[in-house]
């Protein structure tokens, strides 16, 4: 599969927000379904599932939900599924990772208050090592240059680019 999870794989990525987006490369469309679920470990269902449509190549972003809440402290695992064969999950082929969500220290959301611009948020969240919502925030904000070039940056640390 052409899919690759935005995130690095050298450490625990981390979020201080209660419903992170998941950003995920895909460089060829699937033709099966392809399911994301977010999990709780020691919980037997997911806190989180849905069915996403991935209609183009590019950057898929994965929103989880208003209803469903991180808790500070904990990990969650997330994984997105395509769906190879319904009767045998085993042949399924998943991408699977860890996320934490930690709180949000008065010095950082000071700094954050202060940001006069998203890339800027962008760039104080991955320097404090947030960095789930640093690619969320460069990703949706792409269309400022800044944001655009830091994007690009975040994607080479993990070895996209």
């Amino acid at each position: 599969m052409d899919i690759t999870s935005l995130s690095p794989t050298n450490h625990t990525p981390t979020t201080i927000s209660t419903h992170p987006d998941f950003l995920f490369s895909v460089k060829s469309v699937p033709n099966l379904p392809v399911r994301f679920s977010l999990i709780e470990p020691g919980v037997i269902e997911p806190l989180w599932k849905s069915d996403i449509a991935v209609n183009r190549a590019g950057i898929l972003s994965v929103s989880i939900p208003q209803t469903v809440n991180l808790d500070v402290g904990k990990e969650y695992v997330w994984n997105l599924e395509v769906v190879c064969n319904p009767s045998r999950p085993s042949e399924n082929w998943y991408i699977r990772a860890v996320i934490t969500r930690v709180p949000l220290k008065p010095e950082l959301a000071r700094k954050l208050d202060e940001a006069n611009s998203e890339p800027e948020k962008a760039i104080i969240l991955a320097n404090n090592g947030i960095w789930y919502d640093a690619i969320a925030i460069s990703y949706h904000s792409r269309d400022e240059a800044k944001a655009n070039s830091y994007f690009q940056q975040l994607l080479a640390q993990i070895g996209l680019l």
